[in-house]
């Protein structure tokens, strides 16, 4: 890199844009100017090795705002909500209408209201990076800024490099959501490395038609009623029901 170069990433350092090593605007992850390499523990974030693939969509162009979302998608704001119950997060943050900080052309991610901010330090951090890394196709993320570290999907898989924002994301986990998992209001899908989720019903036994034990008690027709006696089963239409163990069955 020329003297030239390097003087005028310094002067955009004063001004808080961010550079990147070689020099060019890091217009990704477009958080405000905020928080201190102090909070930093050890080394950046080293994000797990995954199979995630896929392809970034950004933001469109900053129109003065009139593209702005008007608060987090349904999609987001249930990532969201998951991922604090998950990991105990008291606050989880995300819409903002303004442009990109590091490219004032570009509306931010955060104003099409696909972008959160879960706010973390330490380890805890890791852990969550690391699980939306790992879940990245199931649950929708298309990318993940923390602790000096922007991870994203490509066609070939997960890809990583130093994050040399404005905002080293040592307070916070910056995560994108995909514009389809961003849109969808339907609950968020299993959680894929714990395996947790959704249980599945137990299948129908083979050899019980009527399936798993329910109102019409083991075995018995679905939707059959308790009884004393044949009649509390037929009354007087002769449905061809019996009383068998209490239960009104086929008879």
């Amino acid at each position: 890199m020329t003297t030239k170069r390097l003087l005028a990433c310094a002067a955009l350092a004063v001004s808080i844009v961010g550079c990147s090593s070689d020099g060019s605007l890091d217009g990704e992850g477009d958080d405000e100017p905020s928080g201190s390499s102090s909070d930093a523990i050890g080394a950046r974030w080293q994000p797990p090795s995954t199979s995630q693939t896929g392809n970034y969509s950004d933001g469109p162009a900053w129109n003065g705002g009139r593209s702005c979302s008007g608060g987090l998608k349904p999609g987001a704001r249930a990532r969201g909500d998951q991922i604090a119950a998950k990991f105990g997060v008291a606050d989880v943050q995300g819409y903002a209408c303004r442009p990109n900080t590091a490219n004032k052309s570009q509306l931010s991610m955060h104003g099409t209201g696909r972008a959160l901010d879960i706010m973390v330090k330490g380890a805890k951090g890791d852990t969550i990076a690391n699980y939306i890394v790992q879940n990245a196709n199931a649950l929708g993320f298309q990318l993940v800024i923390w602790n000096r570290t922007l991870w994203k999907v490509t066609p070939d898989g997960g890809s990583s490099r130093a994050y040399s924002g404005p905002n080293p994301h040592t307070d916070h986990v910056h995560a994108e959501l995909t514009l389809a998992a961003a849109s969808s209001a339907s609950a968020p899908p299993p959680d894929e490395t714990s395996g947790s989720g959704p249980a599945t019903p137990a299948p129908a036994d083979p050899a019980d038609p009527a399936g798993p034990a329910g109102p019409a008690g083991p075995g018995g027709p679905p939707g059959g009623d308790e009884c004393v006696g044949d009649i509390d089963c037929n009354g007087d239409d002769g449905w061809g029901l019996i009383c068998n163990a209490g239960w009104c069955v086929p008879g």
